[in-house]
């Protein structure tokens, strides 16, 4: 654990990271992932990211609880994109219809409504269509992705070799690896407003920085921004918005490392 805290300070600034087919190449691709803080929903959380990607199949975002053995995935299942829950023995998931292997950016937000229900909406991030799916858990004596010390790091791209062998046949949605592009990932940390979360660690050999956010790291006037990867010129934005957060969730939410928010996965 004390080595991706290290690592910490050597993985350079980006805020998009790129999966390419080179590195499967390269690689065993079950071990091509970026591993991200922990992710703590309580009843009210949420976390978001936008994506890009050629591929049919493809694991996107995974993490898990340990101590009851909860998961979430994020896949790209048959061109479409696929959010599943598993919580205790129960599973349920949501299949979207609009196909997303089109090489353009989509943003997907994924919202606790309640200790039972989940929203899920997916953007088109250049024509703002919306799609949206609810997800029902039924009553549980325990609140899933709460615990300090249960829940797993958040593992983008794919799984290391251990993780994915242990888990492979816990889904028929846990994929190998991810052809593509995965930036802006933020949290929203127990009802706290969601930041952008940088890497712990990355077994991509390269990084590619080739947006802007990532090519100039002072863009925004104010150490409180945060720089976004956007489109449209000048292909940043600044999110100064309030980030306060009541005293109960702040120690979760407020006291991250600054270091990067996007990856290519191809």
């Amino acid at each position: 654990m004390c080595i991706w805290y290290i690592l910490l300070f050597i993985i350079p600034y980006a805020h998009t990271v790129h999966f390419n087919s080179n590195e499967n190449n390269n690689n065993n691709k079950n071990s091509i992932f970026v591993i991200y803080p922990r992710l703590y929903l309580c009843n009210n959380g949420s976390f978001s990211f936008e994506f890009r990607t050629k591929t049919r199949n493809g694991l996107i975002f995974y993490t898990n609880d340990n101590y009851h053995h909860d998961s979430i995935i994020v896949s790209v299942y048959h061109g479409k994109l696929l959010v599943e829950q598993k919580f205790g023995k129960t599973k349920s998931y949501q299949q979207f219809d609009h196909s997303v292997n089109d090489d353009k950016w989509y943003k997907i937000v994924f919202k606790r409504r309640s200790s039972l229900i989940t929203e899920i909406v997916l953007y088109s991030v250049a024509l703002r269509n919306v799609e949206n799916r609810i997800i029902k858990s039924k009553i549980f004596n325990y609140l899933p992705f709460t615990s300090s010390n249960t829940s797993s790091m958040v593992y983008i791209g794919g799984l290391p070799l251990n993780l994915y062998k242990k888990q492979r046949y816990s889904s028929e949605f846990l994929f190998q690896s991810f052809q593509g592009f995965v930036r802006n990932l933020r949290y929203g940390l127990c009802g706290c407003p969601e930041r952008i979360q940088y890497p712990l660690f990355s077994s991509l050999s390269t990084n590619l920085q080739s947006e802007v956010c990532e090519q100039q790291i002072s863009l925004c006037s104010s150490s409180s921004c945060e720089c976004l990867n956007v489109d449209e010129e000048p292909r940043y934005q600044c999110d100064c918005s309030n980030k306060t957060c009541s005293m109960m969730s702040k120690s979760l939410c407020c006291k991250r490392k600054h270091i990067n928010n996007a990856y290519l996965i191809s």
